[in-house]
């Protein structure tokens, strides 16, 4: 008989000698206990970043020329995916919930330029497309995870529906995984 709880961890961080990252927001976790045996497993279920990046719009309404769009947003997030990737990877399961929510001026579709777009469709595949899951099995071709964007801010109500979601699609494949029904 399995016991399940949800717990929140504190604020998600790892160093190595060339870096590291810290992750936005806490990592949600669900928690497993193995009543036979007293093991007990945490699984991510919501893993959120949210970069804001782009001065473009503020600068036209100066009068000032545009500047080039930054890079900055989407070189960190591939950076962290990688770190985020191996730590769900070690948790022994497919389900890899990194939600990265960019925005800002440089994130309107007008702006979204092909380099930017190439940086992280590596990763994420199709942008603004929920997809919390990606294939161990071809583990040097890893997709997966959640890239959303759009030039405004994120609502609150925005982020608690993706965070919702999330954590629902989670829920359903961990009881799946370990045999229970829904």
């Amino acid at each position: 008989m399995l016991e399940r709880g949800y717990s929140k961890s504190s604020v998600f961080k790892y160093y190595n000698g060339d870096g590291g990252v810290e992750c936005d927001s806490p990592i949600i976790y669900l928690t497993v206990k193995d009543s036979s045996y007293g093991n007990v497993s945490s699984y991510p279920l919501f893993i959120g970043e949210i970069k804001k990046q782009g001065t473009n719009d503020r600068r036209v309404s100066e009068g000032k020329k545009k500047q080039a769009i930054g890079n900055a947003a989407p070189d960190r997030v591939a950076k962290n995916y990688e770190i985020f990737a191996d730590f769900c990877y070690n948790c022994d399961c497919n389900f890899f919930p990194y939600n990265v929510f960019l925005h800002g001026c440089d994130f309107s579709d007008d702006e979204m330029t092909g380099t930017m777009r190439g940086k992280l469709s590596p990763f994420f595949g199709d942008l603004n497309v929920f997809n919390p899951y990606f294939d161990k099995d071809v583990r040097m071709s890893l997709k997966g995870g959640c890239c959303y964007y759009q030039e405004e801010d994120f609502t609150v109500e925005q982020l608690y529906d993706y965070v919702y979601k999330c954590c629902e699609e989670g829920i359903k494949y961990f009881l799946c995984k370990f045999g229970e029904e829904e």
